[in-house]
C-alpha cells in the first residue's frame, strides 16, 4: 500500500480520534512524523500506519465506526 502522508489534524478527523492521542504516539516515537516543507508548524503522519495502530489497539476504543 503506498504511503499517504497527511497533517496530524486531518488524520485524527479521518480516524475519529483526538489530535492529542496521535500527538502522544509521535512524542513516544511510536509513529513516523515528518515536517511539512511549506508550513513548518504542521506535522505530517503516515495515514496507513496510524490506521493500523488504532485498529489493533486495545486502549483506543473511542473510534467512530
Amino acid at each position: 500500500m503506498p504511503e499517504h502522508w497527511v497533517p496530524m489534524s486531518q488524520a485524527a478527523e479521518i480516524i475519529g480520534v483526538s489530535v492529542a492521542q496521535i500527538s502522544r504516539l509521535a512524542k513516544r516515537g511510536e509513529i513516523r512524523v515528518e515536517k511539512d516543507r511549506v508550513n513548518k508548524r504542521v506535522r505530517l503522519v503516515e495515514l496507513n500506519e496510524i490506521k493500523a495502530i488504532f485498529n489493533e489497539s486495545k486502549y483506543y476504543s473511542n473510534q467512530k465506526d
